[in-house]
C-alpha cells in the first residue's frame, strides 16, 4: 500500500512542483441532434487538463501522440455518444520531465506498463483503458496490481466502474479513488473512508471536457494540500464553471 500523501510539501515544493501530463490531443466534431447543431472545436484531454493545471499556476509537460484524434460525437436526447476510428501510439522514450503524472488516455493509446517500474506518482483517469472501439462501446479493464503500484489516485464515472474489478476498486479504496456520478456529485475514497462530494444540476447542451477539467483540478489542488475530500470540492466547481460558459 502507498502511503498516504499529506502534509509532506514543504513551501519550496509546492511552488516548484509540474506535471507530466500524457494524453491526447482531440479535434472533435459534434453532432448535436438536440438542437439541431453541428460543430468541430479542438478538445480531449491533453486541452482540458492542460488548461485546469495551468489554472492553478503548476507547470505542465505534455506528452501527447504527433496529430490530434478526430473524435465523432453524437448529442441525443442529452447522452453523448463517442466514437474513434484510429489513434497514434504515445511512447515514452526518456525520462518523465515531472514525477507527478496525470495520465489520461482515450484509447489505450498509452501502455501503462511504460511508467509501472518507474519512480513516479501517477494518477490516472482509466476513461481509455476501459472505452472500446465502435461507438459509445466499453471493456473490461484487465489490469494486475502491480500495474498500478505506482498509482496515488484512479478516476472513473459511475458507468466505468462497472467494468473495473473488484480487487482493484478495493485496492484504491485504500488509495484515493473517484467515482463521478454526473449530477449526482463523486462518490471518494480516501484511504478507507467514503465521502460523497454534491454537485449543482446544471442545465447544458453537452458535458465534453467537465471530467477532463474535474480531474485536472483534483490533481493539482490534491498536490499542493493533501486533502482529497477538500480537493474534491474545488474540482466539482471548477466542472461546473466550465459547464455554466458551454
Amino acid at each position: 500500500m502507498l502511503p498516504k500523501i499529506q502534509h509532506i510539501y514543504n513551501r519550496k515544493e509546492v511552488k516548484m512542483k509540474s506535471i507530466t501530463l500524457i494524453a491526447s490531443r482531440t479535434t472533435d466534431h459534434i453532432n448535436n441532434l438536440d438542437k439541431s447543431i453541428k460543430l468541430v472545436r479542438a478538445g480531449g484531454p491533453a486541452l482540458y487538463c492542460k488548461q485546469a493545471i495551468e489554472e492553478s499556476g503548476l507547470k505542465v509537460h505534455l506528452l501527447t501522440s504527433r496529430r490530434p484524434v478526430t473524435v465523432y460525437i453524437t448529442i441525443q436526447d442529452r447522452h453523448e455518444k463517442i466514437r474513434i476510428d484510429r489513434i497514434g501510439m504515445i511512447t515514452l522514450w526518456g525520462r518523465l520531465p515531472a514525477r507527478n503524472v496525470l495520465l489520461s488516455p482515450i484509447l489505450g493509446e498509452f501502455d501503462l506498463e511504460q511508467v509501472a517500474q518507474r519512480n513516479c506518482r501517477i494518477f490516472l483517469d482509466a476513461q481509455g483503458y476501459i472505452r472500446a472501439r465502435g461507438e459509445d462501446l466499453v471493456q473490461r479493464w484487465i489490469c494486475a496490481p502491480w500495474m498500478v503500484k505506482n498509482v496515488v489516485a484512479i478516476k472513473v464515472n459511475q458507468r466505468e466502474s462497472n467494468c473495473v474489478s473488484e480487487e482493484i476498486l478495493n485496492l484504491f479504496r485504500s488509495r484515493v479513488l473517484l467515482i463521478t456520478r454526473g449530477q449526482e456529485g463523486v462518490e471518494v475514497w480516501d484511504h478507507g473512508k467514503q465521502y460523497q462530494i454534491h454537485s449543482h444540476p446544471i442545465e447544458v447542451a453537452d458535458t465534453l471536457g467537465a471530467g477532463d477539467v474535474f480531474f485536472g483540478s483534483f490533481v493539482t489542488s490534491y498536490l499542493q494540500s493533501g486533502d482529497v475530500p477538500s480537493a474534491t470540492r474545488l474540482a466539482v466547481r471548477k466542472a461546473e464553471q466550465l459547464l455554466r460558459r458551454k
